[in-house]
């Protein structure tokens, strides 16, 4: 039998051991106990929370999209699906400096992204962290190229860079401060 959770995510934070944090204020803490009564049901195999190299690993494989959630000014969430590239400890990403994304990031300055695995053994992944926007066309030019040869093939990354790599497209460069995730879901 499965126990059914209810989440109320605010953007404030959540620090890996999934405690949830505001402004320095610890609000709440839940013990994740599920996980072992999960393990019992299904004879001993259970998800793996990712390590960050596991993490890192995850962001790099494959094509898959991330979803970059940020805060409008009115306190409401937005959330848009990105093509992303990893250096480092950090997710890369264009977008355009007049939408709605860029305004929040500006004024914000983090943000957070999921990506899954949406076939089995299915994973996820949610990074959070602080966000840097880059506005220099050449850059902007190298990331698009870069996360065109990604989603679309070599034979194609330059027609996305230079499609992107133009005045106005920002360069957003996140910095994986926290993360949670977990592989092998269904055992």
């Amino acid at each position: 039998m499965y126990g059914h959770v209810v989440l109320t995510i605010r953007l404030t934070g959540v620090t890996p051991d999934c405690t949830q944090f505001e402004t320095g204020r610890l609000v709440e803490r839940r013990p994740v106990e599920i996980l072992d009564k999960r393990s019992r049901a299904s004879g001993g195999r259970t998800m793996r929370p990712m390590t960050r190299e596991r993490a890192l690993e995850f962001l790099k494989e494959g094509t898959r999209t991330g979803n970059v959630a940020t805060v409008r000014a009115d306190g409401r969430p937005h959330v848009v699906p990105v093509w992303f590239i990893v250096e480092d400890d950090d997710v890369l990403f264009t977008t355009w400096h007049t939408s709605v994304k860029a305004q929040n990031l500006a004024r914000q300055g983090r943000a957070a992204m999921s990506v899954d695995m949406s076939e089995p053994p299915y994973a996820y992944l949610l990074v959070e962290g602080t966000v840097t926007v880059i506005d220099d066309p050449d850059e902007s030019r190298r990331v698009a190229t870069a996360a065109g040869a990604r989603y679309m093939g070599s034979d194609r990354a330059a027609e996305f860079g230079d499609r992107n790599g133009v005045s106005g497209e920002l360069v957003v460069r996140l910095h994986i401060d926290h993360f949670v995730g977990a592989d092998n879901m269904t055992g």
